[in-house]
Parts: C-alpha cells; sequence; structure tokens
C-alpha cells in the first residue's frame, strides 16, 4: 500500500498480480509456470489485494488535499542520528517529507476521527510521530512544522481523512521515547536484558495480578445497578 501511494513506479516493478487460473488443469499449469518466471523476484498479489490497493491509491491522488501533500517531497528516506543524552545511534523513515511537514500514510477500517484517535492509542503511532520529529530535527536543524496522518480506508469508497498530530500527542511521544531510550542504554551498558515484572530495585522477578479492563469494570457496574 505504502509503495503504491508513495513511489508508484517502484510499485510497477516490484509487485505484480496473480492470475486466475485453475491450476489442475493442463493450460492452468502453463499458464502459472509462465507466471512464475515472470514474477521472480517481485511481490505477488491476489487480484482482491490489487483492487484495493489501486482503490486506496486513486483515492488519495483525487483528493483535493492529501494529492497535494504527496508532491514535491522525499518518499522513504531514512534519517540517522545520535540520541544526545544517551549516546544511543537512531534510525528511522518517515513515509514523505514535504519541506518542514512530515506525512505518514496509514490504512483503516475507519477513518472517522473517533476511531482512527482509537487505533492511534492502540498502536502507539504518537511515539513513531515524535520520534520521526526528532529525527528531522537532527537531521535537518529545524523543527517540524506538521506531523500529518493521511488515513484511508480499505473499503470502497475507499474515504480519505487527514489529521494533524497536536502538542499533546506529541508530548506523550517524546516522554514514552526518553523512558525507552534510556532502558535500551542501561540494559546495553549491564548487557540485561530483563523481561516483563521484573523489579529494578529488589533484582527479581514478580506475579502481576490481572484484573478487567476498565472499560469492563464501568460496563459491569451498570449491570449490577439494573439488577
Amino acid at each position: 500500500m505504502h509503495t503504491a501511494i508513495l513511489e508508484p513506479r517502484r510499485f510497477l516493478d516490484n509487485f505484480i498480480v496473480a492470475p486466475k487460473v485453475d491450476r489442475r488443469t493442463t493450460e492452468g499449469k502453463m499458464t502459472w509456470a509462465a507466471f512464475q518466471e515472470e514474477a521472480a523476484g517481485r511481490i505477488v498479489c491476489t487480484d482482491e489485494e490489487a483492487e484495493v490497493v489501486a482503490g486506496v491509491a486513486n483515492a488519495m491522488l483525487a483528493h483535493p488535499l492529501a494529492s497535494t501533500l504527496l508532491q514535491g517531497g522525499i518518499a522513504e528516506h531514512s534519517l540517522y542520528w545520535v540520541d544526545e543524552e544517551t549516546g544511543l545511534e537512531c534510525k528511522t523513515r518517515p513515509d514523505y517529507i514535504n519541506e518542514d511537514q512530515l506525512i505518514d500514510a496509514k490504512t483503516s477500517m475507519d477513518a472517522s476521527y473517533r476511531k482512527f484517535r482509537s487505533q492511534i492509542d492502540n498502536y502507539e503511532y504518537f511515539i513513531q510521530a515524535a520520534f520521526q520529529c526528532e529525527g528531522f530535527r537532527a537531521a535537518f536543524k529545524k523543527p517540524v512544522a506538521d506531523y500529518i496522518w493521511l488515513a484511508a480506508e480499505t473499503d470502497d469508497p475507499y474515504a480519505i481523512a487527514l489529521y494533524r498530530a497536536d502538542e499533546g500527542l506529541l508530548d506523550l511521544g517524546d516522554q514514552e521515547i526518553r523512558k525507552g531510550l534510556r532502558i535500551i542504554k542501561r540494559c546495553k551498558d549491564a548487557d540485561h536484558w530483563p523481561s516483563y515484572q521484573y523489579d529494578e530495585e529488589k533484582d527479581r522477578f514478580a506475579v502481576q495480578d490481572m484484573g478487567l479492563a476498565p472499560w469492563r469494570l464501568s460496563n459491569d457496574a451498570i449491570a449490577r445497578s439494573m439488577l
């Protein structure tokens, strides 16, 4: 999906759609054998996958604002830097750099504000956003003006939504990055990579209590109040 949207020429070179054939028949076997030769070294897509990819890519190109954001910039450009606090070598690869804007293309079953906000939270996109902003600052010696998610639905009519990461989201991402880099630094220095439920002060593991999710607790309280 990313290649089709951000690097369409590369998509044509690297991907190929498999023919629909009955490989139990002689004709089907011959067609499939010829296709395998043609597809050597390329990523094979089904008809259904190709239809979704084409639908999303065409919707992006047809969207007056999304298409503008994806013009005149650099796609899939790696950024390298050394974190000042920890000395760790870092790397990130924004989907698209358009002057001082970073564009991140995402697919979604539902790109509406409420649903995509939930997707951002569940997959912690804000950490990726903050990390890419940090890489941009280190590489280009200037701040990012906007970090924008281009959210595309994967069902016809492939609706498009654009969301800008606000300061609060990026601040939260920065906090998680600091926490993560410090842990990596500490583990590298000690050559000690503990798993979950490790108490560093006591140097031991513990068993953690598991309870209902907060949303279940609220629903359970409502249910009890109706008895």
